[in-house]
Formats: structure tokens, sequence, C-alpha cells
């Protein structure tokens, strides 16, 4: 039988808490999503980090390629308009149904709802027929 990425989900927060113990492990500092030290620290090269132009290049050069990028409604980590503003600057040779923006019900995790998930997945496939 075939579990859901649901089911594994639910699944894993418990795993991980009793896994360490078990191991009798314990990491030595705690987990960052952000580190706003590093962060300003962070050397980038000359200019800072971007996708548009990398973007833009693969697309003009291999017509066959496409993108699809998929946002939960509610994802406060990367907000979907960010994504839709950075889409918008693309010439015309990278509009639909080459490059497509769907949003999801849902948060950051969106793919972790059943019917974001089952819709992510309709979207992948229509992409790559």
């Amino acid at each position: 039988m075939r579990r859901s990425l649901a089911a594994n989900h639910r699944r894993l927060p418990s795993e991980f808490h009793w896994q360490p113990a078990a191991k009798n492990w314990r990491p030595d500092g705690s987990y960052e999503l952000i580190n706003r030290t590093i962060g300003q620290a962070w050397d980038f090269g000359r200019s800072p980090p971007e996708s548009l132009s990398e973007l833009r290049h693969i697309l003009a050069t291999d017509p066959k390629m496409k993108l699809l990028v998929g946002h939960g409604l509610f994802d406060l980590v990367t907000p979907y308009f960010g994504s839709q503003m950075v889409l918008d600057q693309l010439p015309p040779f990278a509009s639909a149904p080459r490059v497509k923006l769907v949003v999801f019900p849902g948060g950051h995790m969106f793919y972790s709802r059943d019917a974001s998930r089952q819709a992510f997945r309709a979207e992948v496939e229509a992409m790559m027929k």
C-alpha cells in the first residue's frame, strides 16, 4: 500500500522527537530559521542574489523549457506576489503556457493539504504533456 505524503508528514515530528533521545544524541546548538548576522555578512560576489537573469537566459535558449511556480495562498515565508512580480518581468517569449504561477489553498507547505497536493500534481502532469 502506498502512503501519502501527508501521512508521512503527520508521522515525522514524533519520530524526530524520540530518535535523538534513543540514540543519546543532542545537538550542540539551536536551529535558527533565519540568522540575520550571517545573512548580512554573506558575500554574494559582485552582485546581490537573483535568478531572473538565469531564468530569462534558459527560457530563451531552450524553447521546450517550461516552468511551473507553485505557492500557498497564505505563505508568509515566500509570498506568491514576489514570484508574480519577478515573472511579470520576463519577456513575451516566456509567457503562458511556458511559464505559469499557480496559487493553492494553504500556507508555506500547501502540499500537506490533500486537495492542494492533488491540484499541484494535476498542474505538473498537465505541464509535462
